[in-house]
């Protein structure tokens, strides 16, 4: 057995802390923006409809990758501002297709299918689906698609838009003599 010196050891020492506290998962202990699903059908409807929200239903397994990479990774960025997207128009509804059947009736059709079970969900239309998916989602598809479902609102009175005045202008046909 060969002996080293202590500087050698000390060295060793130092490096053995730093691979065990780069392991340590600090950016958990950071998200402080982490989304609140909620975790029944009922819930979610109710309250997309008091704050005018669509519902984006998640149905899969907690030991499912796909279905946890979707909800805690992909779900959480910042960057594209899924996160905040979701935030600001969404009411997330996590479904645990083990214990509930809630999320069945968005399975309609599907046969067999990967999870997660992905749903933009008007509340006032609670038992049919915007647009679904199944699996992973590609990020920037993903972001998308939440995008797409986002109206924006309309100008109330014609003072209220400077482009307005475009709009009502007829076209005029340019003729080249």
């Amino acid at each position: 057995m060969r002996n080293h010196s202590p500087n050698y050891r000390k060295s060793l020492y130092y490096v053995f802390l730093l691979v065990i506290a780069s392991s340590v998962p600090f950016f958990s202990l950071a998200q402080a923006g982490q989304l609140t699903w909620q975790t029944s059908k009922q819930a979610a409807m109710s309250l997309a409809a008091q704050q005018g929200k669509l519902v984006l239903l998640l149905a899969g397994r907690s030991a499912c990758s796909y279905t946890t990479y979707m909800q805690y990774t992909v779900c959480e960025l910042t960057s594209p501002p899924i996160l905040s997207t979701i935030e600001q128009n969404y009411i997330p509804w996590y479904d645990d297709v083990d214990t509930s059947d809630e999320w069945r009736t968005y399975a309609s059709g599907l046969g067999t299918f990967y999870l997660p079970l992905i749903c933009v969900i008007d509340p006032a239309d609670s038992d049919n689906y915007l647009d679904r998916s199944t699996g992973i989602q590609d990020i920037n598809a993903f972001y998308a698609r939440l995008q797409s479902h986002i109206q924006e609102e309309e100008p109330t009175s014609p003072e209220d838009d400077s482009t307005n005045e475009q709009a009502i202008i007829p076209a005029i046909p340019l003729l080249l003599l």
